[in-house]
């Protein structure tokens, strides 16, 4: 067993559009400091600036690379072991596995992490991928446009790069946890889903959340979209 790790800063690039709040993306390739939901240090209501809805594990990709008859999946993220994780932060929880039953689901040897702001650039090294994948996160941040300087949204481009002389498969996976799954029981979760050829949209809504909750109509959404 060959294994490769490295120390990050505990700071990174906040992805958020002016007065959207942010999240962060952090040298380990994982979202911190989830202030996207009226939450955090500069919520309105003091009762608001403890409360955390989503942590590092919550939102993921995974990649999985086929080249013929073997293949490879691996998160996109650092981290360096099943025990690190409290019970219920650990990745792989939500497919039903852990690194003992599923051995081939772990992450990328490392990362490479650049932080311009407001982008971030991540390069994903392992031995085991034939591909160069490398992501670039941001949030428009226009000089002079403060309307397109204010969506609330983070934008990821993957860049994959075949690096042998075949042809190999190359699948991306992103997952993210339902925020209203913390919010009182009787608050149902809306989700929609609308698809195209090379996209598709996953909406989640809270429906009849309180007026005194910080997240009173709120909803997230996941988007895919490919240009192949």
């Amino acid at each position: 067993m060959r294994l490769r790790s490295s120390y990050y800063m505990a700071s990174g690039i906040p992805l958020g559009g002016i007065g959207c709040g942010t999240i962060e993306i952090r040298g380990d390739g994982r979202f911190y400091e989830w202030h996207i939901f009226n939450n955090g240090p500069w919520a309105w209501r003091i009762e608001d600036r403890s409360k955390e809805y989503m942590g590092p594990t919550d939102l993921y990709f995974v990649a999985r690379v086929r080249d013929g008859d073997k293949i490879v999946v691996r998160f996109l993220q650092a981290f360096k072991g099943y025990r690190q994780f409290p019970k219920d932060e650990r990745p792989w929880a939500s497919y039903g596995g852990d690194p003992y039953t599923m051995p081939w689901l772990r992450s990328v040897d490392g990362i490479e992490f650049d932080g311009e702001p407001p982008f971030a650039f991540l390069r994903y090294l392992d031995e085991d991928i034939p591909i160069d994948i490398v992501l670039e996160a941001f949030t428009p941040f226009i000089p002079g446009d403060s309307k397109n300087s204010s969506l609330p949204i983070a934008i990821f481009i993957f860049r994959v790069r075949n690096k042998l002389s075949r042809d190999i498969e190359f699948s991306l996976l992103a997952g993210i946890k339902s925020p209203f799954s913390v919010v009182p029981a009787k608050t149902l979760v809306e989700a929609t889903i609308s698809s195209s050829i090379n996209s598709v949209i996953v909406t989640q809504r809270g429906v009849d959340v309180s007026e005194k909750h910080s997240m009173y109509r709120g909803g997230l959404s996941l988007g895919l979209f490919s240009e192949g």
